[in-house]
């Protein structure tokens, strides 16, 4: 009988069941259900061709759950862009370089296109005969997927690719203030592409420290001053930047938390009708917004104006907008706030990759509907 400890009993008949190890019957049962076969049509085969007669319908699920715990299964959409979705989203932001909106409600599946467009980007710069490109890091849970799709995507490339890609320098343009989640922090995103797998493929990382910030604040420390200039020099000069936002009124955003932790900061930036943050600086629907609003503002290395000259300079900073990851919550609401600043002369970045649920939630295009045929929230 078929049990999940790694030491099967042996079937009873069967001469091919009792040379099978339980690692074995593992792959056999993924192998086929990969390939589309039923779980039923599975215990026929294990019983017909194996000979295990106490094979029942239960077994394959255990194997697949195993499977799944240890990382066995990969999961892609196919076909998987809503493309009315990105139509309208161009009629409402018009000169946006990248509209892409991933038919999913899942961060992962929300980084894996990012990655598929950044590949393409540095494959075009590569051609163009650039040597180097400076990427700016800008977010927290959101980039963290979007560099854990990144790593394994550049492991793909082929050894010839690796060789003549550009060099890549990553670079964390915020300070990680989240030490319950320090995987958040941006220069910990760094260790995805510390894999052996991407070489011989270039790539150096610049990251942050707190000393720097604590001279830019205090004015203290002129070595310390330069060097944070000199950051500051670097960050401006990103060919691409990944950046996130967060909406205010999600207590897991950077700015949602100061609910709890700063509560009269996040009263102050409601009543200014704040609706989130770019890169963890505050936005509303007139106007980026000032950091006065801060007891203590956020530690960035570039502001919203840096990230619009940016734009104006044909570099791309990309808006990747995908649902929290601790309670799901859309994006929908600072999109929309995000747009609207475009219309109004703020062109804060240059590409677009959301996902559908957040899209579909942005008041000016609730015209969808879910999967039960309601329209999407107001």
């Amino acid at each position: 009988m078929a049990t999940m400890s790694g030491k099967r009993k042996q079937s009873r008949k069967g001469s091919r069941w009792i040379h099978l190890t339980d690692e074995e019957v593992l792959s056999i049962v993924v192998n086929l259900f990969c390939r589309g076969i039923l779980v039923g049509q599975i215990v026929k085969h294990m019983v017909d061709f194996y000979g295990e007669v106490n094979f029942n319908r239960e077994h394959p699920y255990k194997y697949l759950r195993r499977a799944a715990e240890r990382g066995m299964l990969a999961f892609a959409l196919s076909n998987g862009r809503d493309h009315g979705l990105e139509r309208r989203i161009r009629e409402t932001g018009p000169g946006l370089n990248t509209v892409e909106v991933v038919n999913s409600a899942v961060a992962s599946d929300v980084a894996e296109h990012v990655a598929t467009v950044f590949i393409e980007w540095v494959r075009n710069k590569a051609v163009a005969g650039q040597k180097q490109i400076r990427v700016g890091l800008m977010g927290g849970g959101t980039i963290m997927a979007v560099c854990r799709a990144l790593a394994p995507a550049l492991a793909g490339l082929t050894e010839d690719e690796k060789k003549r890609w550009p060099r890549l320098t990553f670079q964390a343009l915020v300070v990680g203030d989240n030490v319950r989640e320090p995987l958040e922090d941006p220069a910990a995103f760094f260790t995805y592409f510390a894999d052996a797998a991407l070489n011989p493929l270039r790539r150096n990382y610049v990251s942050l420290h707190a000393p720097v910030f604590k001279a830019r604040q205090l004015g203290e420390h002129d070595l310390e001053a330069k060097e944070f200039e000199q950051l500051r020099m670097e960050a401006r000069s990103c060919d691409i930047v990944l950046i996130s936002a967060g909406a205010l009124g999600d207590k897991h955003s950077f700015l949602g938390a100061l609910q709890s932790s700063a509560p009269d900061v996040w009263q102050r930036l409601r009543k200014a009708n704040c609706r989130g943050d770019l890169g963890r600086l505050p936005v509303s629907p007139e106007a980026p917004m000032q950091l006065d609003l801060f007891d203590h503002p956020p530690c960035t290395l570039v502001g919203l104006d840096d990230l619009q000259e940016m734009v104006r300079e044909n570099r791309r900073v990309m808006l990747v907008a995908a649902p929290c990851g601790d309670c799901g919550a859309h994006k929908g609401d600072i999109i929309q706030t995000l747009l609207e600043l475009r219309e109004k002369g703020y062109k804060l970045f240059s590409d677009l990759i959301c996902d559908s649920q957040s899209s579909r939630s942005m008041p000016r295009l609730n015209t969808g509907a879910d999967r039960n045929g309601r329209a999407g929230r107001q």
